[in-house]
């Protein structure tokens, strides 16, 4: 877990780029060239059908974090977040069919399916409503539901320990996006 994080760290602050994406994938590439970590290997396969998800739908990095602390507002300790309220209920829309659509694709890819052409249809909404209150019901905080809900049905939580450290992987990107917010709402 440890080598991922490094690779994944230094890759990230590799890409100049503030293309969503295109540094997805990057970071994706990376990871994929641990090739004897078997864990590396799915989040790389992951981040390609995440990322492609983005960059099918134009999702920006602004977006994502928009769309996030939309999600995180009733978590967080102000009423509102400046900037949250930038993102339209359309591109919002955009940003969770992106995700979904991903999770959706990255589990067609460690089933041996193709991962292109995916599209989203009710039995694939219903698995994620009915996860999510699952997730509901074992966790205290938006973050920790998120979380749950997110690793449990991608192909992370096909395994214990992938989907405790996906959880974690989750979790410390959801807070990190939330300080971040709360450093915005106080003009730091």
């Amino acid at each position: 877990m440890v080598s991922i994080f490094t690779t994944a760290t230094r890759a990230a602050c590799e890409t100049d780029d503030q293309k969503l994406a295109p540094s997805m994938a990057y970071v994706g590439q990376q990871l994929a060239q641990l090739q004897d970590n078997e864990s590396a290997q799915v989040y790389a396969r992951g981040l390609a059908c995440i990322s492609d998800q983005f960059n099918e739908r134009q999702v920006t990095l602004d977006e994502l974090v928009n769309y996030i602390t939309t999600v995180l507002g009733k978590e967080l300790d102000q009423a509102e977040v400046p900037g949250s309220g930038r993102i339209s209920k359309k591109r919002s829309g955009e940003v969770l069919k992106a995700l979904v659509s991903g999770i959706v694709a990255w589990n067609r890819a460690e089933s041996g399916e193709s991962a292109t052409g995916v599209a989203l249809n009710m039995g694939a909404l219903f698995d994620f409503g009915i996860v999510y209150m699952q997730a509901k019901q074992r966790q205290d905080s938006r973050i920790g539901v998120i979380a749950d809900a997110a690793t449990s049905v991608s192909p992370l939580g096909q395994v214990p320990h992938r989907l405790e450290s996906g959880k974690l992987v989750i979790e410390t990107f959801l807070r990190a996006v939330k300080a971040q917010a709360g450093d915005r709402s106080r003009g730091i």
